[in-house]
């Protein structure tokens, strides 16, 4: 039970740093001219969410089993996947300064109900949660710090990679 409260605890806290340096520094927003509370970025916003995901897992596992988690490549892919999405989205915005004004966290992210941003947010969401059930589960369940850590298969990654790309050209199209 502690194992799983500990755990619990390393998402909140990492989650809670996350939303305190946004709120000091505004990382999860796009780039904004001055004076304007600029809108979500919804691959920033990916990005924060996976990283509170493999932080808080690879602590909880590193802690509770007192060793260094096994770190399947597929999970390196996965973080590699999501920098890649939010560094297409930054070429899509060519670097420039938003004048657009934030309408609230959830409308930004899914773009007042476009297709592609609501698919993409809710592979992530379904993926993100599985991945912290099977670390829930396997930190109560396994024996070794190899096997916390989920392997995730390579379907997940392509529907991950897939869903990233309907995100960034719909994004491309947008901007046009």
């Amino acid at each position: 039970m502690f194992t799983q409260f500990f755990y619990a605890g390393l998402l909140l806290i990492i989650g809670f740093i996350i939303i305190i340096t946004n709120h000091k520094y505004g990382m999860l927003r796009d780039k904004a001219t001055a004076g304007i509370i600029a809108p979500y970025s919804y691959s920033r916003v990916q990005l924060a969410w996976w990283i509170v995901i493999f932080l808080a897992s690879f602590f909880a596992t590193m802690f509770i089993k007192q060793k260094f988690p096994n770190i399947d490549p597929s999970i390196l892919m996965l973080v590699g996947l999501t920098r890649v999405i939010s560094a297409s989205s930054s070429v899509v915005e060519k670097g420039e300064l938003t004048s657009l004004v934030s309408k609230g966290f959830w409308t930004d992210i899914i773009n007042g109900g476009d297709p592609h941003r609501l698919f993409t947010v809710f592979v992530n969401i379904g993926v993100g949660s599985f991945f912290i059930y099977q670390v829930f589960t396997n930190l109560v369940t396994a024996t070794i710090a190899d096997n916390v850590m989920p392997i995730i298969p390579n379907q997940i990654l392509e529907l991950l990679g897939v869903s990233g790309g309907l995100y960034i050209t719909g994004k491309a199209i947008i901007e046009k």
